[in-house]
């Protein structure tokens, strides 16, 4: 006997852990006329832009069913700063009502070489640092200290981790979605990594289309920029990486960084780099690549008199002094201070000393664009690709293949010649798609799906390195702090936080709301390209009965008409729960 009262007993504790709970929020979770509180307001700062506007929409909706009052503020970047990280003082940052903000929606556009240093870090809480979050958590100082002095990618990786794992838990940051970028391109075009060329990073030697010798890439800008120090438009760098090629280069694949003309690069140090050129590597015209290339290269991209968009970036990093000629083959860089992304440094595009050493600085863009229209054979490097023929009048340019190429790299080049067609239509280029004159579409035509789908054409989702993110005040009084909440304190703050992103449908916004499935839900704020990234974290499901739990857990109590959902229990449950003890205490008296 006493075994089954220790069995029932064990059936009641079930009871009222699981079993009771469950029912509670069951019933929270049922669609109610009228919505609960308001228990408190809060103020969202959205840049003016339609996906910010759409998402309001949903908080408009969902936020006030569990007792959240919300109010969007479209305004424009000056006023956002002025809340936010240009805040004037004094500190700390306020709420909204105060001249601060609560929650501000923003897009972050990184690069692979993710770096949030300053972002995370306590002693860069505003106004010393980025950190407009006013985010403090010791272990993520320590994580943001050991990221600053890590200088191999295996280090990044597993700090990175450890950011991402923080992020999650803390939840000073919403995620919302990665965005991502489409390519359309024929069925049959293989050999190219998407990241790569989205960033800037890759040549096109692998390129290729089975039984097809030539090439048409569609741009939707015209050509500005005919120099690699001077380029700042994203489909001019890519075309001139073609042309003119650096030390080292970011793989396909793990995206490290190896060897170009560089046949290594080492440092003991992070800051002073040793360079041996590979002793076969050549200029498109046959002439040998040389350690008076790499160094008069280097050096004219710090010249004051090149007033290029990246000058100034430069000077930062090394200056005419930064660099020794061992020999031919081999020379030291010593840069002026120490980065995480150094290597990045070594992939300067080099230019042939021996071509543009006789043109003054101040002229190179000049001569650029001169020897474009009138002698084309003078723009080469050490790529797989040199000019052949740009035509203003119909807006193209033709690289052809360097002959010299597959001498030092053992790569033929896939394709005889690239052709960059400037196109003015979006529906233009992808007729010429569907017809087979063109094979692929630049990103920045910014087609969308149902374009795609009715064109019936292939494409590639690329991912884009950045995320879009709501953040959080981590000193307002719910929202961060969590002193004003009935159960007072940081917990709370965290409920009130995990209760918000709950009410956030990210697959509904990413496949039809705001970014018509070019995207994918975001888990954390570090970009899903970013070395170390790990999707292993899952994004928040949209939730009512989560969102009502945690609110719950934060103190807050629901009455919706006849019904409390906190304290209360429906008279039903508790005749259950009176039958249930008098059958007990009647078997025991047995």
């Amino acid at each position: 006997m006493k075994r089954k009262i220790r069995m029932i007993s064990s059936f009641f504790i079930i009871f009222l852990t699981i079993v009771l709970p469950s029912t509670l929020l069951g019933k929270v979770n049922s669609t109610q006329e009228t919505n609960p509180g308001p228990f408190f307001k809060i103020f969202i700062l959205l840049p003016n832009s339609l996906s910010t506007a759409r998402l309001d929409r949903h908080l408009e909706e969902y936020l006030p069913k569990i007792g959240i009052e919300i109010e969007h503020i479209l305004t424009d970047w000056s006023n956002i700063s002025s809340r936010t990280w240009g805040y004037p003082g004094p500190f700390p940052i306020p709420t909204f009502n105060e001249g601060g903000y609560d929650m501000l929606s923003v897009d972050w556009a990184w690069e692979i070489e993710y770096d949030p240093t300053g972002l995370y870090d306590s002693p860069s809480i505003s106004p010393i640092g980025n950190n407009f979050y006013q985010y403090f958590n010791p272990e993520m100082d320590q994580v943001m200290d050991n990221y600053a002095v890590a200088y191999n990618d295996t280090e990044k990786v597993e700090l990175v981790d450890t950011i991402q794992k923080l992020l999650y838990e803390d939840l000073q940051i919403l995620a919302l979605y990665y965005p991502m970028k489409i390519y359309p391109h024929k069925e049959e075009f293989a050999g190219w990594d998407g990241l790569l060329w989205d960033s800037k990073y890759q040549p096109m030697e692998n390129w290729s289309i089975s039984g097809q010798n030539d090439f048409v890439y569609a741009t939707p800008v015209d050509f500005e920029d005919f120099h690699p120090f001077f380029a700042e438009s994203h489909n001019d760098k890519q075309w001139l990486n073609q042309i003119y090629n650096s030390l080292i280069q970011r793989q396909p694949g793990n995206h490290f960084w190896g060897s170009r003309i560089a046949s290594s690069f080492t440092s003991s140090d992070n800051m002073n780099w040793t360079i041996k050129i590979n002793p076969d590597a050549l200029w498109a015209d046959g002439t040998p690549i040389t350690a008076e290339d790499v160094i008069y290269s280097y050096q004219l991209a710090v010249n004051p008199n090149i007033g290029s968009f990246s000058n100034y970036l430069y000077n930062s990093r090394w200056d005419n002094d930064s660099f020794v000629k061992i020999n031919d083959k081999e020379l030291r860089i010593s840069f002026k201070q120490q980065s995480i992304f150094q290597e990045k440094n070594l992939a300067l595009q080099l230019l042939p000393k021996h071509i543009w050493s006789g043109i003054a600085p101040e002229n190179h863009s000049v001569q650029a664009l001169e020897w474009m229209t009138t002698n084309p054979e003078r723009i080469f490097g050490a790529g797989p690709y040199q000019l052949a023929e740009y035509n203003t009048t119909e807006n193209y340019l033709l690289l052809e293949r360097n002959s010299f190429f597959e001498n030092w790299t053992g790569i033929t080049p896939y394709f005889e010649t690239i052709k960059f067609q400037s196109f003015n239509s979006k529906l233009d280029a992808l007729e010429q798609l569907s017809f087979g004159q063109v094979d692929i579409i630049d990103a920045n035509f910014r087609t969308q799906m149902e374009e795609i789908a009715f064109a019936d054409i292939s494409y590639l989702l690329v991912k884009s390195p950045g995320v879009q993110e709501i953040a959080i005040n981590m000193l307002h009084p719910y929202l961060g702090t969590g002193e004003l909440c009935p159960i007072a304190g940081v917990e709370s703050a965290k409920h009130i936080r995990n209760a918000i992103s709950h009410c956030m449908n990210r697959e509904y916004y990413v496949e039809n709301e705001m970014f018509f499935g070019i995207g994918t839900p975001a888990a954390t704020s570090v970009p899903n390209v970013a070395i170390g990234f790990n999707e292993s974290y899952e994004p928040f499901q949209f939730n009512l009965s989560k969102a009502f739990e945690h609110m719950l857990l934060a103190g807050f109590e629901y009455d919706f008409g006849n019904n409390s959902y906190i304290i209360g229990i429906s008279p039903v449950i508790v005749s259950i729960l009176m039958v249930f003890v008098f059958t007990i205490c009647k078997k025991r008296k047995k």
